[in-house]
């Protein structure tokens, strides 16, 4: 359905996927940087530039690469050129889960109840394959037969010390795992 996105998105994310040739990644790069920037506003895209959202992408696919069913991925770190292949003012929280309601918000409420600000937000739910020991083998627009996983990307203000950002991913795990057992739950208890 590439004819339901503007065409100035379309602009942006080839240019991003351009971007990514050479960067390191567990399956085709270019392919996932357009499911994965899909839904993401002009303005979001514009921020870091083409070779920082590259690197992004592609960071995230390989924090990704491998996770059991039932499994919530998470870190929350300060990015660097160095390690990461961009760099930020704020701290960025990656996540990779099956995809569920309520995700979106309990982050947010998270972040929020954190006194962080949220500035920027790629969440796409993502159509993919893994194997049996949960590495991935597909990852893009859902097809009959993918499971679909939840994958954010979201920069909050700066946390300084790594004992906030550990506090921050622990807050963030226990409240992933509430929101599984409250949706896995909710049809018994109808």
């Amino acid at each position: 359905m590439p004819g339901t996105i503007p065409a100035a998105r379309r602009r942006l994310i080839a240019a991003i996927a351009a971007a990514s040739k050479g960067l390191d990644a567990p399956l085709p790069l270019a392919a996932f940087v357009h499911d994965y920037f899909r839904g993401v506003d002009e303005s979001d895209l514009r921020t870091a530039g083409a070779t920082a959202m590259a690197a992004i992408a592609a960071g995230h696919l390989r924090f990704g690469a491998k996770r059991r069913a039932g499994q919530a991925l998470v870190r929350v770190f300060n990015p660097v050129t160095e390690r990461d292949g961009w760099e930020s003012p704020n701290t960025a929280v990656e996540v990779v889960t099956d995809d569920m309601p309520f995700l979106v918000d309990s982050l947010a409420m998270v972040l929020n109840g954190s006194g962080l600000s949220i500035h920027t937000m790629t969440h796409p739910v993502l159509g993919v394959r893994r194997d049996r020991s949960g590495r991935l083998l597909e990852a893009g627009s859902a097809t009959a037969g993918d499971t679909a996983e939840s994958w954010q990307h979201v920069e909050v203000d700066r946390i300084a010390d790594d004992a906030g950002l550990e506090s921050l991913r622990r807050r963030i795990e226990t409240t992933l795992d509430d929101v599984r057992v409250a949706v896995e739950d909710w049809p018994r208890m109808l």
